[in-house]
C-alpha cells in the first residue's frame, strides 16, 4: 500500500503539480493509487505463492518420481531403511503390485 502512495506522491513532487494553488501532496486523491498498488502487490504475492507451493520451475524431479503415476495409475512410496526393503517387498508382492522398485 505504501508503494502506491510513494509513487503518486513522488511523481507529484518531482513534477511540481500545483493545481489551483493547492499543495501537491494531498492524501485523499492518492488513496485510489494506494489501493491499486495494494491489489497489485497482493496479486504478485499470490502468484509467487502458487508457483512456490506448486513447485513449478524446479530443476530436477525427485528420485522416486515415475511418469506412469501422473496419468492413469497410482503409486505407493514407502520410506524405509535399506535393510528393511526386503520386508517391504515381501509385504507388497502378495497384494498384486505391478512393479516394486527400490530407490
Amino acid at each position: 500500500m505504501h508503494g502506491g502512495f510513494a509513487l503518486a506522491i513522488g511523481s507529484a513532487l518531482v513534477n511540481g503539480l500545483m493545481a489551483g494553488g493547492k499543495h501537491p501532496v494531498s492524501i485523499i486523491p492518492y488513496c485510489i493509487v494506494g489501493f491499486e498498488g495494494t491489489i497489485l502487490c497482493g496479486t504478485l504475492a499470490n502468484l509467487a505463492g502458487v508457483l512456490w507451493h506448486a513447485r513449478l520451475g524446479r530443476p530436477a524431479l525427485p528420485a522416486g518420481y515415475d511418469e506412469r503415476f501422473s496419468r492413469d495409475r497410482f503409486g505407493l512410496l514407502v520410506a524405509c531403511e535399506p535393510h528393511e526393503a526386503g520386508a517391504v517387498r515381501s509385504a507388497l508382492a502378495p497384494c498384486g503390485a505391478e512393479d516394486i522398485r527400490v530407490v
